[in-house]
């Protein structure tokens, strides 16, 4: 693959300077992945095999990218990912040979078969892991005790901040263009959120910076306190935030808003939408069953008629509206796919301990932080 211009410059020199080592992994499938690749195959190290997450990628980019990449993606389902042996006997075949195997995950996939074979294989366990994302850490964080190999964290960085702000422009700007698409105008619309986690947080702040009013519900009390504080009205259930929404987005890393609640709070014309990569916040077959009658309205937009006659809005499905816009532009992931590797050079360095989350001293960050910012100012 020959790339036009490289986007993930300090990820590069990482990788270069990285042992080499075997890689399997499940990623957003996007341009900022394929080059990360890309550049570990350019140093001679090997990839075992690569998942697309579902619902993060673009099918037509996507085999483009295989084309240009010489290497395919496996695109299976959650279903398929989560409730079978898949994960499992991925890692069993990439440790046949005497390679380091290192395994980046984006949610906490590979929890499951990594405990199994900590029962069954131990010596069939990979060099490491790296997990990505918070709903992963957690994860990992309730398996622990149970995974016999170490597991490096990279969830909480202070560098991971920076794409959520660009997650959370994302969003809105989605938002935005849906509602354009539509003939009609997102501007002064109350806009609720469920989650002020990393992303919820920098989503909602997107959207009273654009002027409008904002609701949250968080089920923490810490994180609703810490809402009140940015200005947000913090919701002590979620009737009070879908009383007072007429846009609800979820970020939460589960089921968030419920058919039930849709049904009894929801008001008419409420318009829902998802901001997390896993397509689980909204319960869309509760809503299915709730309603009398469903509508296409456009490619991004679907109307659900309930059987009291109100009218609610679902967009895209409750897949993520953030990818719609390419979420976060690639030389900003060049932070988070360097920190990645800076992970796994420390997995293959052996600087690790088991049964605890693993993660980098703030200098890795600094350095990074250093690195990115004198390539590009």
């Amino acid at each position: 693959m020959t790339f036009s211009s490289f986007n993930l410059h300090v990820t590069k020199d990482l990788v270069e300077s990285c042992p080499d080592f075997n890689l399997i992994g499940i990623f957003h499938a996007l341009s900022d992945t394929t080059e990360f690749l890309q550049h570990i195959l350019n140093t001679n190290k090997r990839i075992s095999e690569v998942f697309a997450k579902p619902y993060s990628y673009n099918l037509a980019d996507l085999i483009k990218f295989e084309e240009e990449l010489g290497l395919k993606y496996r695109r299976e389902s959650y279903a398929t990912i989560e409730g079978s042996d898949l994960l499992l006997n991925s890692i069993l075949k990439g440790n046949e040979n005497d390679e380091d195997l290192v395994i980046v995950d984006v949610g906490g996939y590979f929890v499951k078969p990594l405990s199994h074979i900590s029962q069954r294989f131990p010596e069939k366990l990979p060099k490491g892991v790296v997990e990505v994302t918070t709903f992963g850490h957690n994860r990992y964080l309730d398996a622990i005790q149970t995974i016999d190999c170490p597991v490096f964290s990279v969830a909480r960085s202070p560098l991971k901040d920076v794409e959520a702000l660009y997650v959370g422009e994302s969003a809105y700007l989605a938002l935005d263009n849906f509602f354009r698409s539509t003939g009609k105008s997102l501007h002064g619309k109350s806009i609720g959120m469920v989650g002020f986690g990393m992303i919820g947080r920098r989503v909602v702040q997107k959207a009273r910076d654009a002027g409008h009013p904002t609701y949250v519900y968080d089920i923490d009390p810490v994180k609703l306190l810490d809402a009140r504080s940015y200005h947000h009205t913090a919701c002590l259930s979620s009737e009070e935030l879908f009383n007072n929404s007429r846009i609800v987005l979820a970020s939460t890393g589960g089921q968030s808003i419920d058919a039930d609640s849709i049904n009894k709070y929801a008001q008419n014309g409420t318009f829902l939408a998802s901001v997390g990569s896993k397509m689980q916040e909204i319960d869309i077959s509760g809503l299915t069953n709730i309603a009398s009658d469903q509508f296409i309205e456009n490619d991004f937009l679907k109307s659900f008629t309930l059987f009291d006659g109100r009218k609610i809005y679902l967009f895209r499905d409750g897949k993520s509206i953030n990818f719609a816009m390419g979420s976060c532009p690639d030389t900003t992931m060049d932070i988070v796919f360097s920190e990645i590797t800076a992970a796994i050079k420390e997995i293959l360095n052996d600087n690790f301990n088991i049964h605890q989350i693993c993660e980098l001293p703030y200098r890795f960050q600094q350095d990074i932080a250093s690195r990115w910012l004198e390539i590009n100012n």
